[in-house]
C-alpha cells in the first residue's frame, strides 16, 4: 500500500543507518519493511563499519511509498542490534562524532543549531565517511579501493501559526571512489587507477500542517529541485535534474482520515544522457479508519500516468491495510500495494557506485500482498511472523562491472515469495537477544535474451539474510553487543559479447556471440560483529566496533569484494 508522505527527520544518532551520506552506503537490515527493489537487488550486502554512524542531516522529501507496515498498537519495527543512540537523540547547540580505523578510514558527523527559538530552529550539517585499501578481487589482483562520500547541508524550519510549519533543506554532496572489481571471466586485470565522482546539489521546501493528530483540515504543499552529475575514469559526463511539485489536502475527525495526494514529477538526462526524460503524475485519494485499541482499516488506489523513453503507460495501483487485535498479543495483518520503481540514472548508480556509466532502463511496477501477525507479551517477548508475494511487471536489472562494461537483463514478469520473523526476547532490563531472518525465492518466468530463461534468480536477491545478536547495558555505562549476519547466495549473470572495452586496457573486444552469457553466484557469507561503548558522564562517549570478524568473503556489489576484518574507533560528544 502507498501513501504520500513528507518527512523531516533529525536523526542524531539512528541505530539503523551506517552513513549519514547516500542510500547505498546504508546497511540492509532484514528487521526493515523489505522490498526487493532495484537499487536493493544490487545492494547484495554491506558489513558493519561503524557503531552508529549518525544521520544527521534530515530528510526532507515527499514521495509515493508503501505504507508503513504498523499499527498504533502492534510491536514496532525490531532494530538492528547495534548500539542504543536515543540518548543523543536531543542534543544542546551541536553534536560531534569522530573516528578512525584499520584498514585506513575515517568518519565524522557534525551538527550545529545556531539558531533556536521556540518558533524556529536553524541547522547546519556535515557529514563524512571513507576507508581506502588494498582489495584483492575476483581476478586475484590486489587492487587500490577508495571510498569517500562527504555531504553538507542546511536546514531551517518555522512555526508559522498554531497549525502551518515552513520546512526547507538545502544540501551538496560530493563522492569518489576508484573501481576495484572486474570481471574473471575475461582473465585480465580490468581494474583501474582512475577515480569516479559524483555532486548532487538539492533543495526542498515545504509549507503546511499533515498532523492527524489533530481534527479537521489538513495540507502540505511543496517542491524539490535536484542536480546531479558524475565522471567516470575516461572524464565522460553523465547526469541529470530531478524536479518535483506536490500537494495533499486532507480531513480527520474522530478515527477517520480522508485525504487526497497529488504529485507532478520530472527528471531530464544532461551530457551523455541528454536524450532521456521521465515525467509521471500520481493522484492517490486514500481512506483511513483507527479505532482507539484494536482495528485498524486503510483504502485507497493510485493512479499513475507515466511518460518515459518506452513511451506513454498508465498504472492503477490498489491499496488495502487491515489489521485487527484479535485478543492479547495477537495482532494479524493484511496488507496489499504496489509502486512504480525508479529507472534514471540517479537512481541505476546505486547498483554500483564504484562505475560511473551511464544507465537509464525502463521504470517498472510492483503489485504485492503480505499476511503476518505480530504482538507484545508483557515487554518480554516481541515478535512479528510474516509471507508475501511481490509480481513485478517490469523488472529492470542492471550490474556495472567496470567502467567499460555492464550487464543489463529485463525479467518479465519477475515474482518474489518471501517469509520470516522478527523476534526480541528480553532476559530483565539489562540483556536482550534479537532475532531476524527473511527467505526470499525469486522467480523470473522469462528473459528478454532466452539463454537467461534458466537464472530463475538473476537479479541478484540474496536467498536468505539473518541477523541474530546478544545485546548488553551495565549501569547506563557499558553497551555491548554482538551479533552475526548471515547471507544466503544471490546470482547475477554477465553478457560477455556486450562488454565495450576501453582502448587503454589493450584488450581485444570479446566475440558476440548468440550465447555468450556467464553465470555468477555471490557466495554466501557470515559476518560477526562486535559493538562496545562506554559512556563515563551523560553528553560523552567512547566507541569501539569490529565487523566481518571472521574475515570472509562478503560483497557489497557484484564484482566487487569488501574489505577484511574492519575495526573502527572514536568518541561522541554533545555540547
Amino acid at each position: 500500500m502507498k501513501r504520500v508522505v513528507f518527512t523531516l527527520v533529525l536523526l542524531l544518532g539512528s541505530a539503523l543507518s551506517l552513513t549519514a551520506q547516500t542510500d547505498y552506503s546504508k546497511m540492509i537490515e532484514v528487521t526493515r519493511e523489505y522490498t526487493p527493489t532495484v537499487e536493493r537487488a544490487q545492494k547484495l550486502s554491506i558489513a558493519p563499519t561503524a557503531v552508529d554512524t549518525v544521520a544527521l542531516r534530515p530528510e526532507a522529501r515527499y514521495q509515493i511509498t508503501p505504507t508503513p507496515w504498523s499499527t498504533p498498537f502492534s510491536v514496532g519495527k525490531l532494530d538492528h542490534a547495534q548500539l542504543s543512540a536515543a540518548r543523543w537523540r536531543n542534543p544542546g547547540m551541536g553534536y560531534l562524532r569522530v573516528g578512525g580505523g584499520w584498514p585506513v578510514s575515517s568518519e565524522a558527523d557534525v551538527y550545529l543549531t545556531p539558531l533556536r527559538s521556540r518558533s524556529s530552529t536553524l541547522g547546519f550539517y556535515l557529514n563524512h565517511q571513507g576507508f581506502e585499501d588494498k582489495i584483492k578481487n575476483d581476478m586475484g589482483v590486489r587492487a587500490n579501493a577508495l571510498s569517500l562520500e562527504n555531504s553538507v547541508g542546511l536546514w531551517f524550519e518555522s512555526k508559522l501559526s498554531e497549525r502551518v510549519d515552513l520546512q526547507v533543506d538545502a544540501n551538496y554532496s560530493l563522492d569518489i571512489f576508484t573501481p576495484y572489481g572486474g570481471i574473471s571471466t575475461l582473465g585480465e586485470d580490468m581494474s583501474w587507477d582512475g577515480r569516479v565522482r559524483y555532486n548532487d546539489a538539492g533543495v526542498a521546501l515545504s509549507l503546511g500542517n499533515d498532523s492527524k493528530e489533530l481534527a479537521g483540515v489538513n495540507f502540505r504543499i511543496g517542491g524539490s529541485l535536484n542536480l546531479f552529475g558524475a565522471k567516470d575514469v575516461d572524464n565522460h559526463s553523465f547526469g541529470q535534474r530531478d524536479y518535483s511539485v506536490w500537494g495533499r489536502l486532507g480531513y480527520s475527525r474522530e478515527g477517520h482520515s480522508v485525504g487526497v495526494d497529488v504529485r507532478a514529477e520530472g527528471r531530464k538526462g544532461a551530457k551523455e544522457l541528454s536524450e532521456y526524460d521521465d515525467f509521471r503524475v500520481i493522484l492517490s485519494p486514500s481512506y483511513e479508519f483507527v479505532t482507539e485499541r484494536n482495528f485498524l482499516l486503510r483504502l485507497g488506489v493510485s493512479y499513475i500516468y507515466n511518460s518515459s523513453p518506452e513511451g506513454k503507460k498508465i498504472y492503477l495501483l490498489p491499496m488495502a491495510d487491515v489489521a485487527y487485535k484479535r485478543f492479547y498479543g495477537f495482532v494479524p495483518y493484511l496488507r496489499v500495494g504496489g509502486d512504480l520503481s525508479d529507472g534514471s540514472y540517479r537512481a541505476q548508480r546505486l547498483m554500483n557506485p564504484y562505475v560511473a556509466g551511464g544507465s537509464w532502463v525502463n521504470n517498472g511496477a510492483r503489485l504485492g500482498g503480505r499476511v503476518g501477525a505480530n504482538g507484545d507479551l508483557d515487554g518480554v517477548v516481541n515478535y512479528d511472523i510474516f509471507g508475501g508475494y511481490d509480481i513485478y511487471r517490469l523488472y529492470n536489472y542492471s550490474v556495472a562491472v567496470n567502467a567499460s562494461s555492464r550487464f543489463m537483463a529485463v525479467a518479465r514478469p519477475l515474482n518474489v515469495l518471501y517469509y520470516g520473523a522478527n523476534v526480541v526476547l528480553h532476559f530483565g532490563p539489562s540483556l536482550a537477544l534479537r532475532g531476524a531472518v527473511r527467505m526470499n525465492d525469486p522467480i523470473a518466468k522469462s528473459f528478454d535474451n532466452e539463454s537467461l530463461s534458466a537464472l530463475y534468480a538473476g537479479v541478484g536477491i540474496r536467498t536468505m539474510e539473518g541477523d541474530v545478536a546478544l545485546q548488553y547495558q551495565y549501569k547506563s555505562k557499558w553497551n555491548v553487543s554482538l551479533g552475526v549476519r548471515m547471507l544466503g547466495e544471490a546470482h547475477s549473470a554477465i553478457n560477455i559479447g556486450s562488454i565495450r572495452v576501453s582502448e587503454s586496457t589493450g584488450i581485444d573486444k570479446p566475440i558476440v556471440t548468440e550465447d555468450n552469457y556467464v553465470a555468477v553466484t555471490i557466495p554466501s557469507a557470515t559476518d560477526l560483529y562486535l559493538n562496545v561503548e562506554y559512556s563515563p558522564k551523560s553528553n560523552f562517549a567512547l566507541y569501539l566496533s569490529g565487523g566481518n570478524l571472521l574475515g570472509q568473503q562478503i560483497y557489497d556489489f557484484a564484482f566487487y569484494p569488501l574489505p577484511g576484518v574492519n575495526i573502527k574507533a572514536g568518541v561522541k560528544v554533545n555540547f
